[in-house]
């Protein structure tokens, strides 16, 4: 968002933000309605526990309960997204308006109830709040027992939750990149059925499929994976490519358990991969941690020649897409 509205507004935890941003949409809307159908009202919109400046646009400094700040912030999202289904129905009832997840399916370490107990709760407060309220049309009751024991209380005004209710998402995007595992005591930990990236992210394609016909089974609207790759350090060979079979594992495993969970009836209309270039990580903020199918020649310094360079998941997925996933 621009710096003014944090500065000026303090982001989504001041109340101005829901105009503004409904006057952005609606203006991006009434420009490109012709041309595009599908919209993505905020990007990743549960990811407020570790990106909460570039997510929130809020400073924690400025917060004395930071964390019940953040959840005041969400419901302020949760308002203007609401808003914005209402303006797009108003002005073109075929265009679809979604919400989006940064999945964060996590599995107990362990059979034992009390750890299965656990991961429940994380992924009700990681995923499915957000999810639920906006694709459900209300707060759910396991998340106003956990304000309470909290201490949270959220501020709202008369409409909203009936604008909530009233204006819910037409479809859920998901960026997938890997799954969590937690112990018996909340903490997070390795999971000893996968494998994990040099970043500590593991690679779990099966938890793509858990992942979606759990969210199928709960809401039963159209989904997309909007986001889903493996960050990866690379160098060019001595012939000057990149040959990263890895990349094309990883698609390809990923890409075929979707192709799995459609089969069962779970409705997912499109797939875009991250990332189709090499780019700086917003995770890590590095560019050596390189997602694309092209390989750009920039270093985490900002040094290199900028020349891109197709890398061999470039010819396999233009293939793939191609054959509308036919040919894995």
């Amino acid at each position: 968002m621009p710096l003014k509205v944090v500065t000026h507004y303090q982001g989504w935890y001041g109340r101005k933000t829901i105009d503004l941003y409904e006057r952005f949409a609606q203006t991006c809307l009434k420009r490109y309605k012709d041309k595009v159908t599908y919209w993505i009202v905020i990007n990743q919109i549960n990811l407020i526990f570790g990106e909460s400046f570039s997510s929130l646009g809020m400073v924690m400094d400025e917060y004395e309960d930071f964390t019940a700040a953040k959840y005041q912030a969400v419901h302020h999202e949760f308002v203007a997204s609401a808003g914005i289904v209402k303006a797009a129905r108003e002005l073109d009832p075929a265009l679809k308006v979604g919400m989006m997840l940064a999945d964060q399916l996590t599995y107990a370490k362990t059979c034992d109830p009390q750890n299965v107990k656990i991961a429940i709760e994380k992924n009700r407060m990681k995923d499915f709040f957000f999810a639920d309220v906006q694709l459900r049309g209300e707060y759910p009751g396991y998340a106003k027992t956990w304000f309470k024991k909290h201490g949270i209380t959220i501020q709202m005004e008369d409409g909203d939750e009936e604008l909530i209710r009233s204006y819910t998402m037409d479809f859920l995007a998901v960026a997938y990149y890997y799954s969590h595992c937690v112990d018996e005591n909340g903490n997070r930990c390795a999971n000893p059925y996968t494998k994990a990236t040099e970043w500590g992210w593991t690679i779990d394609p099966v938890g793509l499929y858990n992942t979606m016909a759990q969210y199928w089974d709960r809401y039963g609207v159209p989904m997309m994976i909007a986001e889903n790759g493996v960050g990866v350090e690379e160098a060019l060979g001595s012939d000057g490519c990149i040959h990263d079979e890895y990349r094309i594992d990883y698609q390809k495993r990923h890409i075929q358990e979707l192709k799995d969970v459609m089969e069962e009836g779970t409705d997912i209309f499109a797939y875009t991969m991250w990332s189709p270039f090499d780019i700086v990580s917003g995770n890590s903020c590095e560019m050596e941690k390189r997602y694309g199918l092209i390989y750009v020649d920039i270093d985490n310094e900002g040094n290199g020649t900028g020349k891109c360079i197709p890398k061999d998941s470039f010819y396999w997925y233009a293939n793939m897409i191609e054959s509308n996933g036919e040919n894995l």
